[in-house]
């Protein structure tokens, strides 16, 4: 009879370790994604660039490829500090950014031609983004004078300042 009992406990062991190590990788990659979500939008700009509010942020991911669209409200100290153009990391450039065909850009004093995919990270504008004319204001200082921009990862991230505005987008896109 404690032979039976002791059948019946292991059974339950292994049967509870199983339901264990299957269900431990999707409990650990739900805690992970909702992480990531967490934090992407607050890793997102540089250290030169300091923010103080969210406005708005949205992104769309699958298996290979994704994107996403922020906007920050910059702090005053940055808005200075681009306005005057000082204690600026190597890589950023002014506006306006000449762009051909929607997506080749000239960036740098030497014009140097890239694919910016980044540019249609506007695809990824929140609901609230959009409704707040986000991806328009966007659009406007990149084409206009006395904002700066950054492009990183080859052409699928893009920030760009507006001091004037404070404001700071985040676009990536690939």
């Amino acid at each position: 009879m404690d032979a039976d009992v002791q059948r019946t406990s292991m059974g339950d062991i292994m049967w509870r370790g199983c339901l264990i190590l299957l269900i431990l990788p999707l409990v650990l990659m739900l805690g992970f994604c909702g992480w990531v979500r967490w934090e992407s939008p607050r890793g997102a700009l540089p250290p030169e660039v300091e923010w103080d509010e969210i406005i708005a942020f949205g992104e769309d991911f699958g298996l290979r490829d994704g994107c996403g669209f922020g906007a920050y409200h910059i702090s005053p100290e940055t808005s200075l500090r681009f306005v005057e153009g000082r204690d600026l990391p190597v890589g950023w450039y002014r506006t306006p950014l000449p762009m051909e065909d929607g997506q080749y850009a000239y960036v740098g004093p030497d014009r140097k031609r890239i694919t910016l995919y980044a540019h249609h990270g506007t695809t990824c504008a929140s609901k609230k983004g959009k409704r707040l004319g986000l991806p328009d204001r966007y659009q406007r200082a990149l084409r206009g004078p006395g904002n700066w921009y950054r492009i990183s990862n080859h052409g699928e991230g893009l920030i760009v300042v507006s001091p004037k505005e404070a404001l700071a987008w985040y676009l990536y896109f690939g």
